[in-house]
């Protein structure tokens, strides 16, 4: 998946903070309503993040909090996830020649002052090496606004990033698992800023 060059370390102070998970494609860490992640800074140095994913019990109705995971900035818009993140670990951002999350699309716009700063919607791949499954591909499309994205919009951002899956090689039956499981999710009981 082609990075985007918009995220860079200099802006990217501008991506922290809450982004809500308008659609992803299944995963086995998340089954919740409204889905988010909140980006912030760490301890560990100024190329390391932390990212704090909560989403909203069906049951309950109850927000609940996974593991904190870090985020290693490599290059423009290529990052290291690493979801089972401990704060006692070291981290060395110099020992990363690539990343396993990747931002695809994401716009640089200016304010009304003139002032650059990122755009609302971001695309996501990443790929774990999963025991038993193997490799995992997970795509997500987030917004800065907790308001369901128009259906035809969050479809076009759904159908660009897997494009660019098939674009890369991927297999017609890999395409077409992932499009399958790309679900649009609940935008219920969220959080509010």
């Amino acid at each position: 998946i082609f990075a985007s060059q918009n995220l860079t370390m200099n802006n990217f102070n501008k991506f922290l903070g809450r982004w809500y998970d308008m659609a992803h494609t299944k995963n086995p860490f998340q089954n919740g309503l409204c889905p988010t992640d909140t980006y912030l800074e760490s301890k560990h140095g100024p190329r390391v993040f932390l990212v704090d994913y909560e989403e909203t019990d069906v049951k309950t109705k109850e927000r609940k909090k996974l593991n904190p995971q870090s985020l290693t900035f490599v290059k423009n818009g290529v990052l290291h996830a690493n979801f089972s993140y401990d704060p006692k670990d070291e981290i060395n951002p110099d020992s990363l020649n690539d990343g396993n999350y990747k931002v695809f699309y994401l716009t640089k716009e200016k304010d009304d002052e003139g002032n650059e700063k990122i755009g609302n919607i971001v695309t996501v791949y990443s790929c774990l090496d999963l025991p038993v499954i193997g490799s995992a591909p997970m795509f997500w499309v987030m917004s800065r606004e907790v308001s369901q994205l128009p259906i035809d919009q969050l479809h076009f951002f759904k159908d660009m990033i897997v494009g660019q899956y098939q674009t890369l090689g991927a297999s017609e039956k890999a395409v077409k698992k992932m499009r399958d499981s790309f679900e649009d999710n609940i935008m219920e009981n969220c959080p509010q800023d």
